[in-house]
């Protein structure tokens, strides 16, 4: 237990938290909406998306606004299959594997979730891009941004997966590799480029899934190995399952912000935000009610912990074969409620709570009264925060500190997305940095983006 400790508060050190609890944010009169007849548009394109108008966000609340109507745009129904939008994009193993070997893979039809246990680095070889392959559907991995499983109170493991609209597929594809040494250092990724990382649960039988979005998918089966850890069952093989979408990043390109926007939604019912008079450390309940993710009671110090200890010290887990139950499970909360945009207030004085729970009512109560194209399932899913940087004063460029340039929800995570790395003075930009770090590549202003960063031979550079 001291150990699990020990990582929480490292995890978790609520240096903003515990200085800024007792600040109140001053309500703003402004209201933040979606744009004048957006909803009436032919396809709900997110604005600053057309590299020709000109047109940038200036105000907090045009970044929420293109944050939500980003979200709106990917989840509105796909007509010829009756999913939303994103679940037919590209996705990482599409740029990194060979369509020959994946057809000749015994993958089963329909939506395909795998267990990745480390991302992909090509090249690769075969053996690595047959435990890696597949698709007649989506690649999933189970492994957080930090590192670790997040096991709900249910016992089963979320799954996650990436996709790419074709413009940042096609900028990709360009420049991954070798291909790096191409791209000058201040090469940017095209207005308009979008890449979604989402987080899945899998439904228990006979759960009320009607404030949830969820789809049937084929998940790879899981074990442990000797250690305890868990592994891709062997040989590989898939089951049938009911996924239901708890998380999601919509991150993209408008016009002046190659840097991209960091938008994050999660259902409503996910976790519950951490209160302001308890400390993650606290033996305290965060909550007196059961979420998806956090069971009633549950103290602060016991939520919010990785397997991962530090060290290499890992808790070993158990699994039962037939069910896929695994413990230890692991309980959530949500330490900034907005990702830290109480803690940075906008230059025209207005506050960016205010403008994100505006544009989250709005959004929300648009979507429930009924839209034919986008499911009332949505209505269930909130805007947490939007992150960029402010390129009129700081232009992006190699080498810059992104974390200390942040703008909006400054300490902007996912609770089920980065449930082990949320943490004051960490965000997005903590990790999707301009250095590829890896020896032998330059930094450019590509490198932010992990899928071509990931790409490169760590065996190439200089050791």
């Amino acid at each position: 237990m001291a150990a699990l400790l020990a990582l929480m508060v490292t995890l978790t050190a609520p240096s903003r938290v515990l200085a800024e609890s007792a600040r109140t944010v001053q309500p703003s009169a402004d209201v933040c909406v979606a744009p004048p007849d957006w909803w009436s548009t032919s396809n709900l394109q997110p604005p600053y998306e057309d590299p020709n108008s000109g047109q940038a966000p200036s105000t907090d609340c045009n970044f929420q606004q293109w944050s939500w109507t980003a979200f709106v745009h990917w989840m509105q129904t796909d007509p010829r299959t009756g999913n939303p939008l994103f679940m037919g994009l590209p996705t990482p193993q599409d740029l990194t594997l060979q369509a020959g070997l994946r057809r000749s893979l015994p993958v089963p039809n329909g939506l395909v979730m795998q267990a990745r246990f480390a991302k992909p680095i090509p090249p690769v070889i075969l053996e690595e891009l047959r435990a890696a392959a597949g698709r007649k559907g989506v690649g999933a991995s189970i492994d957080q941004a930090a590192g670790g499983a997040l096991v709900d109170p249910n016992g089963r493991a979320l799954y996650y997966t990436t996709h790419m609209d074709k413009t940042y597929a096609d900028f990709a594809s360009q420049y991954m590799g070798e291909n790096y040494n191409n791209a000058a250092p201040d090469q940017n990724f095209p207005v308009g480029s979008t890449v979604l990382k989402a987080a899945w649960r899998v439904v228990e039988p006979g759960e009320n899934t009607s404030k949830l979005f969820t789809t049937a998918a084929n998940i790879e089966v899981l074990d442990v190995n000797s250690e305890g850890q868990l592994v891709t069952a062997t040989p590989q093989r898939f089951r049938k399952e009911t996924m239901a979408l708890t998380g999601i990043h919509v991150v993209g390109v408008v016009n002046e912000h190659p840097e991209f926007i960091w938008a994050t939604f999660e259902n409503t019912n996910n976790s519950p935000d951490l209160p302001a008079d308890i400390n993650p450390d606290s033996q305290e309940a965060v909550s007196d009610r059961n979420w998806l993710f956090y069971t009633a009671g549950t103290a602060a110090n016991d939520s919010n912990v990785s397997n991962k200890q530090g060290n290499g010290v890992k808790v070993p887990y158990t699994i039962d074969a037939e069910t896929q139950k695994i413990t230890p499970t692991t309980n959530v909360f949500r330490l900034f409620a907005h990702g830290g945009a109480e803690y940075s207030q906008p230059s025209d004085g207005s506050s960016r709570v205010a403008n994100i729970d505006s544009i989250n009512s709005d959004f929300m109560a648009t979507i429930a009264a009924g839209n034919t194209k986008i499911k009332p399932d949505f209505a269930n899913y909130k805007l947490i925060g939007s992150l960029w940087i402010d390129t009129a004063k700081t232009p992006l460029e190699p080498g810059l500190d992104l974390v200390k340039d942040s703008v909006g929800s400054i300490d902007l995570a996912n609770s089920v997305l980065e449930t082990f790395f949320q943490k004051s003075g960490q965000n997005c930009f903590t990790c999707h940095t301009t250095d590829p770090y890896v020896k032998g590549y330059e930094q450019k202003n590509i490198a932010i983006s992990h899928i071509i960063s990931n790409s490169l031979n760590k065996q190439a550079g200089v050791n």
